[in-house]
């Protein structure tokens, strides 16, 4: 589960309790891939709002996906080989914004927290129906 504070993006892992932040160039990553956007689309995306050449939007998109999925955070799917074309948020004649490479935090000072939390025992209907024995989560 994640919500956007702030511009700060917040995503917790219920199976494992731990949670993440991303803010920056890391906050518009997720928002690329919430709009499901391929690694090309998210690096065209960065390029279009960001300063920095194209090798360095490239790796760094490409470290922080790497991380997400390493994470359980996201999975990998394969990209279309003609993505359809999707309009930018930001206007090509806009000033772009200073690049910094983005960067997952991870943390798990709440971790005992969000485990006992019951809404990991829930059903499909959702809190406060528990699940029966074909819904249980590990």
């Amino acid at each position: 589960m994640h919500e956007t504070i702030d511009g700060e993006v917040i995503v917790i892992d219920v199976r494992t309790g731990m949670y993440y932040n991303l803010s920056g160039t890391g906050a518009a990553v997720w928002h690329s891939i919430e709009q499901e956007l391929s690694i090309d689309e998210i690096e065209a995306e960065l390029r279009r709002r960001y300063d920095a050449s194209d090798e360095e939007i490239r790796n760094a998109v490409r470290e922080l996906l790497g991380e997400l999925e390493r994470e359980g955070l996201v999975q990998a799917t394969q990209e279309d080989a003609a993505p359809a074309a999707r309009s930018s948020s930001s206007d090509e004649s806009d000033e772009r914004l200073p690049f910094e490479a983005p960067l997952l935090e991870k943390h798990a000072d709440m971790k005992a927290m969000i485990l006992i939390d019951p809404v990991h025992q829930v059903g499909a209907l959702g809190w406060p129906h528990p699940a029966n024995a074909d819904e249980a989560r590990v």
